[in-house]
């Protein structure tokens, strides 16, 4: 017994959901193929992005920089080799780290932006179901986070750790825990094989294995969820280590 029991099961209520009104921000990390290097003021090395969103940046700048005199930082963005011309108005300070508007962005932007974080961008529309509208599990605390699109998250969590998760990214399904494989499925409608199963209602195609573009993604979407505690995220990244 485990996630099987309450994976896609509700009690008959509907999960409140809560409607972010700002521009999707996606924090940058060392999984992300993405800097900005700026031409003016010129820096000795391409500038840190901290995160990103259609409508600004989130820089960290060096010490040495003359924050007073700062109001434009004029570059180009490399996203996965494409790049892209931005000239970025400076709103706020907070010591070394710079929160940065677009200026007129380009549609090449937006397209770039939204193709390179798809992943990312289903992540932050996944909301957590209310703990007591889950159905108890016998080892450890039930979680759901549930988005669109054949997107979501649902794990046990006992204290601080994780036992076992399963994950569903645009139909593409991770699976794993304590003492058990790391397993990867695509959810199909096709007829049910000798190495399919269902979840809920969904049909699954096991595969044999899990290969390093699908590890690096489920990372991605993983450290791209909110309000997700940050010990559990510790202890479901392990999982895909």
């Amino acid at each position: 017994m485990g996630l099987k029991d309450f994976f896609g099961k509700l009690k008959s209520k509907t999960a409140n959901r809560v409607h972010v009104d700002r521009a999707a921000r996606v924090r940058v990390n060392e999984l992300h193929d993405l800097e900005f290097a700026a031409s003016q003021p010129k820096f000795a090395a391409p500038l840190k992005i901290e995160n990103i969103s259609l409508s600004g940046l989130g820089l960290i700048l060096p010490e040495e920089t003359d924050f007073a005199s700062l109001t434009t930082i004029v570059g180009h963005l490399s996203i996965k080799g494409q790049s892209l011309p931005l000239t970025l108005n400076v709103v706020r300070f907070n010591g070394d780290h710079v929160g940065a508007k677009i200026e007129n962005p380009a549609p090449e932007y937006a397209l770039a932006l939204q193709k390179y974080f798809e992943f990312e961008i289903a992540a932050l529309h996944l909301r957590a179901a209310r703990a007591d509208y889950l159905k108890s599990v016998p080892n450890g605390m039930p979680h759901w986070y549930q988005g669109s699109n054949n997107c979501d998250l649902s794990y046990v969590s006992n204290g601080n750790d994780v036992v076992e998760f399963a994950l569903t990214v645009f139909g593409n399904h991770l699976e794993g825990g304590v003492g058990k494989p790391l397993r990867y499925s695509e959810v199909s409608v096709k007829a049910p094989g000798e190495s399919a199963k269902y979840k809920g209602s969904d049909l699954l195609n096991v595969q044999r294995t899990v290969d390093a573009d699908m590890i690096l993604l489920a990372k991605r979407v993983l450290n791209a969820v909110e309000g997700l505690p940050e010990d559990h995220r510790a202890s479901l990244l392990k999982f895909l280590n």
